[in-house]
């Protein structure tokens, strides 16, 4: 399935000075926020476009969170491409204060999977997270030659398993992000994925955010596969706080 939609980054930071990330991870939402992520994507295959034959696999995603306070936050995510389709609706549960550099959280929850020509798949949702903030950098300092007012380390876990067959979907995401100034982060995230009865993939998501204000955000952001797939293709999202 080329809509793979379980894990979307989308998350702001909680302030644009902030050294929290800008992208989903185990950092809980202040109670009584709303956070609102809506991207378009569209994916080809590299032989295709070597040969001329660009029809991208075009692909529509909503992502969202409401902080519950007690270091709870409930997650929604969306995901509609041309031939299949997924929703999943989760809890999380950071164990760690919002303040801290180390972040570690655990989620749950359910959701579901349509395919066209086919029946509906119930979905059980379980994962894991960690992260990490940390301070500026001169340029030249340290082991990145990029000088940087912060940024964001994660590492996301998630299973999606089938209850009727026992088919499970597999899904880590490690992320790098760095603030380069007032309103610009950039961000490097590296996906892999095993879907029943496939290859496993690697892919590259690079990607550069601007934040137009501490509430609002545009990302662009590219994909390329590494391994068991040959996927090239852009997205563009558009974030929200309320």
């Amino acid at each position: 399935m080329r809509c793979r939609a379980a894990t979307i980054a989308g998350a702001t930071c909680l302030t644009l000075a902030s050294p929290l990330p800008l992208a989903a991870g185990p950092w809980s939402r202040e109670e009584g926020t709303v956070f609102l992520s809506f991207s378009l994507s569209g994916e080809e295959t590299q032989t295709n476009l070597m040969l001329g034959q660009v029809e991208p696999d075009r692909f529509a995603s909503l992502y969202a969170e409401y902080g519950l306070g007690h270091g709870l936050t409930a997650g929604l995510d969306i995901g509609y491409g041309e031939v299949s389709q997924m929703a999943v609706a989760y809890l999380r549960y950071t164990f760690t204060a919002p303040d801290a550099r180390l972040q570690l959280a655990v989620d749950a929850g359910l959701g579901g999977r349509w395919q066209d020509g086919a029946d509906t798949i119930g979905l059980a949702r379980l994962g894991a997270s960690v992260g990490y903030g940390f301070g500026e950098w001169s340029a030249g300092v340290d082991w990145l030659p990029l000088g940087h007012d912060g940024g964001w380390m994660t590492l996301e876990a998630v299973t999606l398993t089938d209850p009727e067959t026992g088919d499970v979907i597999w899904q880590t995401e490690g992320t790098l992000g760095l603030h380069m100034g007032a309103r610009v982060r950039v961000a490097f995230a590296l996906k892999v994925e095993e879907w029943p009865d496939a290859d496993l993939t690697v892919t590259a998501r690079p990607s550069v955010i601007y934040s137009f204000s501490d509430r609002t955000a545009v990302q662009l952001g590219a994909v390329a596969g590494l391994e068991g797939s040959e996927a090239l293709g852009l997205s563009l999202a558009l974030w929200q706080q309320f």
